[in-house]
């Protein structure tokens, strides 16, 4: 019996303290963190292709007509071997730097160039 009212009490004060906006303030956003770089789309991999799913649609990229199915070749000249190369090569560009992007679509070769953007990721405090 008397494990049974310590239990109940135990779990009464943890209750009582789940609430507590001292013990657990709302956390804080951020959103002026630059973490990295993006060029404006998201990319996945089909077979061994690089393929755009995503246009950022405020971006550099949707004004220069890339969309989802285009087939990503080649990042300022180099050949990529894979989604994850892409990705790097994306994260690792220096923000203010343009970006030769070589895409296929359908049977037409396209190059454009595209401004590397400081990518904001929201930061909780």
């Amino acid at each position: 019996m008397r494990g049974v009212i310590i239990a109940t009490a135990g779990l009464a004060l943890v209750a009582a303290c789940a609430g507590d906006p001292v013990r657990a303030p709302p956390p804080s956003v951020s959103l002026d963190s630059p973490l990295s770089s993006s060029i404006g789309i998201a990319v996945a991999p089909m077979g061994r292709d690089v393929v755009v799913v995503a246009v950022r649609s405020d971006s550099a990229a949707a004004r220069a007509h890339l969309q989802p199915g285009d087939r990503i070749l080649r990042l300022d000249g180099a050949q990529l071997t894979d989604v994850t190369d892409f990705e790097r090569r994306v994260l690792d560009a220096t923000a203010g730097t343009v970006m030769r992007v070589e895409f296929t679509r359908g049977t037409q070769t396209r190059v454009v160039e595209l401004p590397v953007e400081e990518l904001l990721l929201a930061v909780r405090a």
